[in-house]
């Protein structure tokens, strides 16, 4: 057996750093949910008066909060216990989760929903489609629970449709009820003023404190890792620096990446110097490799958007009048450090170099008409502009790092 071998045999059937490494990974949900309780009962709460077949009438809830709060894990969570809890009580509630990224319309989301029936549903419209489940519905006697996750990306229209489609007006019954997942900025500026009449609850999540942080990963930590690969000191280290953000997901990442580090370097114990190291690589969408592909008009754009966001730490999103403000501060900005004039872009450019960005899904624009360009371009002040779960202090400083290298910017550190 050649070195290599044997090195690749040591690696791939050696004794592990986890004990369930998968509790780590982003799609994992796990049995409990730290400092989540109260929601689950206001959910609870919200849904018993379907479980009361004589009831004919579904709810819709609406849930909101910044990235990394537990909105999916809240939601997905709930769904397994629902399920099992209305099976033991001869109350069958089924519950079909989709993520909007992956199931653009209406239409797609009704077919997959159909398939799981074993009905056929091609060639079909909205409303047959919607027909077919409500009849399928009435026939098992069930009641369905269906959620829309990222639920802006279909919509005002389609989600209001899906709320007019799933309910009976004739008979005024319903057997469907449906949960709402988005973030708080792009629920209030393309879905509440068409939805909100007819949500029955609100639940809004708020980021996490360090102490919050600190129950989180405690609660990870037991089910990833054996004992006594973690102290007290380290865990506290993980949630000051994902306090930040007040993002669960930044924290668990960070432990995440730590813990590989450590596995690759035969380390008995996850270190201080390891964690320095794996905060570093926690968002793979800003990695130097990502942002050093993108020219300098893209990368002042970007670091306009950070730097707009930064100032308040509550601010999810910004317009476009005062990202192109921040933009012509940051070219003459850089004008004035490399002594060469930088001339900010048309506003017509600008737009469609943002659309690009958008593609890298580095960050998320929200208009109704997102996909019509020559409207966005006659209406600027209707493109909002909001990051994709980056910290804006952590990207404005790695464009810093990259724009002064590659314009031979002097450090002042």
């Amino acid at each position: 057996m050649s070195n290599s071998e044997k090195f690749i045999e040591k690696i791939l059937f050696g004794n592990s750093f986890f004990k369930n490494e998968e509790t780590l990974l982003n799609n994992y949900v796990p049995e409990q949910l730290p400092q989540r309780e109260e929601e689950i009962v206001e959910l609870a709460n919200s849904f018993k008066p379907i479980m009361n077949f004589n009831n004919n009438f579904g709810v819709n809830i609406v849930i909101t909060g910044p990235p990394g709060v537990g909105k999916t894990a809240l939601v997905k969570n709930f769904g397994k216990i629902i399920e099992k809890v209305s099976r033991k009580n001869n109350h069958p509630i089924l519950f079909k989760y989709y993520n909007c990224y992956s199931f653009r319309s209406k239409n797609s989301i009704l077919m997959n929903l159909l398939n799981r029936f074993g009905i056929f549903s091609r060639g079909f419209g909205d409303e047959q489609l919607l027909t077919l489940l409500k009849k399928r519905l009435k026939k098992e006697d069930t009641r369905l629970i269906l959620v829309l996750d990222e639920a802006n990306l279909l919509g005002s229209k389609e989600v209001l449709e899906f709320i007019h489609g799933i309910t009976d007006y004739e008979k005024g019954e319903s057997r469907i009820s449906l949960i709402v997942i988005s973030r708080y900025t792009e629920y209030i500026s393309i879905l509440h003023d068409h939805i909100n009449e007819y949500i029955t609850k609100r639940i809004k999540l708020d980021g996490y404190s360090k102490t919050d942080l600190i129950k989180i990963l405690k609660y990870r930590i037991d089910l990833a890792f054996y004992p006594n690969i973690i102290n007290d000191k380290i865990i506290k280290m993980i949630a000051n620096i994902a306090s930040s953000t007040k993002n669960a997901r930044h924290a668990i990442n960070i432990l995440y990446n730590a813990g590989k580090l450590a596995e690759q370097q035969n380390e008995s114990e996850i270190t201080a110097e390891l964690i320095r190291y794996a905060k570093n690589n926690v968002y793979p969408e800003i990695k130097p490799e990502i942002l050093d592909d993108l020219n300098n008009d893209y990368l002042f754009i970007l670091q306009a958007i950070a730097r707009t966001l930064k100032l308040d730490s509550n601010k999810t999103a910004t317009n476009f009048l005062e990202l192109y403000d921040y933009y012509r501060i940051i070219c003459e900005e850089y004008t004035l450090l490399i002594q060469s004039d930088i001339t900010p872009k048309k506003e017509e450019i600008l737009i469609n170099q943002i659309m690009d960005i958008m593609q890298l899904n580095l960050i998320d624009v929200i208009s109704e008409n997102i996909k019509q360009h020559k409207y966005l371009i006659q209406n600027p002040t209707k493109l909002i502009i909001t990051l994709n779960d980056i910290p804006a202090e952590i990207l404005d400083s790695r464009i810093t790092k990259i724009l002064g290298k590659r314009l031979k910017i002097e450090d002042d550190e």
